[in-house]
């Protein structure tokens, strides 16, 4: 992976938090983390809308938007779901923690999908290596909640 590659990916990192607290604190503001979440998806939608243009050239042709497979229309229920207990969770639990049991899940899953090549990833074998790397990511997680 390029370094610039990278570096956007660690930078798109950052937002996380950044986002489970601004929505957190929006949600306590209205006391709905529904509300909060709809709010987030509705700036997002209209956000992405008006950029599709300038960063795409043009908005996807029907046809190809109809020969797509079903399950990926999944991604917003996921995306609403992930929102919605992130936003009930962090208001409990604190930014560091939160993140550190989302990484782990996200280790998790990405293990199991990376070795029978779900979703369209590559398939990548699970490892002895890969997983004492996931290994001590979870014990990293560990530590950091304990403290």
């Amino acid at each position: 992976m390029s370094w610039k590659i990278s570096l956007m990916v660690l930078l798109t990192g950052t937002l996380i938090p950044i986002q489970a607290g601004v929505n957190g604190a929006l949600a306590r503001k209205t006391g709905s983390p529904m509300f909060a979440a709809t709010v987030s998806f509705l700036i997002g939608t209209v956000f992405l809308l008006a950029i599709i243009p300038m960063v795409s050239g043009a908005i996807p042709k029907m046809a190809d938007v109809r020969e797509t497979p079903w399950w990926v229309w999944s991604g917003g229920l996921v995306g609403a779901a992930y929102v919605v207990l992130v936003i009930m969770a962090v208001q409990k639990v604190g930014a560091s923690t939160l993140i550190v049991f989302v990484v782990a899940g996200q280790m998790i899953a990405s293990l199991i999908i990376d070795h029978y090549g779900l979703i369209g990833f590559p398939q990548v074998e699970i490892t002895v290596k890969r997983m004492a790397g996931a290994l001590l990511l979870i014990g990293g997680v560990l530590m950091i909640r304990s403290s």
